[in-house]
């Protein structure tokens, strides 16, 4: 069966490119396809008064693979090119605080090997099964999680292996470690993977594991991860906890904690949160101990148009528990 689905899937593409001067072949394939652009302006103003801006311009295409057999394969591609301008720190993805840079975000193929979805190969740019993150897409929004702070990115070039059945999900990954762009300086590699209760569930649990090499601006760096992370959900009310430990190399010991409320209107139009977020560093050379607050709100005023705001406080690390905090602005349209 799982060859089956493998043979099925490259004769399937090798047909379309065969056929792509036939009249048909566009209209044939956007059937079981959606596809949008989005574009989006963040603009973030620190404590002192400093202004960056992030401005992202992108396609987000979904396409569902087919023969008369069932289905074969799902495709997510996300493509973005991102502009950013005084953004200090600046993400190691970019060469400083005003440069382009096109960024994959989620760009990969989901192979079906059983047509009941408890199994299938992934392949591509994924992004790492390991906490809320896994159940909950973040991607090009303010809200955000622990899974970039924990390996330096989101995503990364790989395969895993995924499913899910009535009462569980799960998702093994081995990736590059490189994130953004496919790199094998210092070989590095990261194996991760979560297993949780069904994301459809008012009460969801999840386990994650993570060991490898990531490569970061600093070389080839350790990093081992265990994680539990869980959600509740009461009517139109959140509340998601994740807790994570490990090491980042031989001498640094990390543990990590994040609490959210959430609630949104009837008409779910509007989403507020607010979140409670704690790192703790152990060992020589260990950066500071930190904890933010994060107080933010979304709103969807008409279709395709999302405005939000986020307010980040920090509480303890780095001599900014003094400071006025950060607000960052997002005004983000997808047609």
């Amino acid at each position: 069966m799982i060859f089956t689905n493998l043979t099925l899937l490259g004769g399937a593409l090798l047909a379309s490119g065969l056929q792509s001067t036939d009249a048909g072949w566009f209209a044939s394939w956007l059937e079981n396809s959606r596809w949008t652009i989005d574009e989006s302006v963040r603009v973030v103003v620190d404590g002192d008064g400093d202004v960056a801006t992030l401005a992202f311009f992108g396609l987000d295409i979904h396409k569902v693979i087919s023969t008369k057999n069932g289905d074969i394969a799902t495709l997510v591609l996300q493509p973005t090119l991102a502009r950013v301008d005084s953004l200090v720190p600046t993400p190691p993805i970019y060469d400083g605080p005003d440069d382009w840079e096109v960024v994959w975000r989620i760009f990969n193929a989901n192979i079906k090997l059983r047509q009941d979805g408890a199994l299938n190969l992934r392949v591509g740019h994924l992004e790492l099964p390991f906490g809320l993150e896994t159940v909950l897409d973040t991607n090009g929004t303010l809200r955000q999680y622990q899974l970039a702070p924990d390996f330096g990115f989101k995503a990364d070039w790989g395969l895993s292996l995924n499913g899910e059945t009535d009462d569980v999900e799960y998702e093994l990954a081995w990736t590059r470690g490189s994130g953004n762009h496919y790199r094998d300086d210092g070989e590095p590699g990261l194996i991760s993977g979560r297993i949780g209760t069904s994301r459809y569930s008012d009460r969801i649990f999840g386990l994650s594991v993570a060991d490898g090499e990531v490569l970061t601006p600093m070389g080839v760096v350790e990093r081992q991860r265990v994680g539990v992370d869980a959600m509740f959900y009461r009517r139109n009310l959140g509340l998601f906890t994740e807790l994570s430990t490990g090491s980042n190399g031989p001498d640094v010991d990390i543990h990590r904690a994040l609490v959210e409320a959430n609630c949104r209107n009837p008409e779910e139009t509007v989403l507020g949160w607010v979140q409670l977020v704690g790192s703790d560093f152990d060992g020589s050379g260990a950066g500071a101990d930190t904890l933010d607050s994060r107080l933010g709100v979304r709103w969807d005023p008409a279709k395709g148009w999302t405005m939000g705001v986020q307010y980040t406080k920090n509480l303890q690390g780095e001599g900014q528990a003094d400071g006025a905090g950060s607000v960052a602005f997002q005004l983000r349209y997808r047609f």
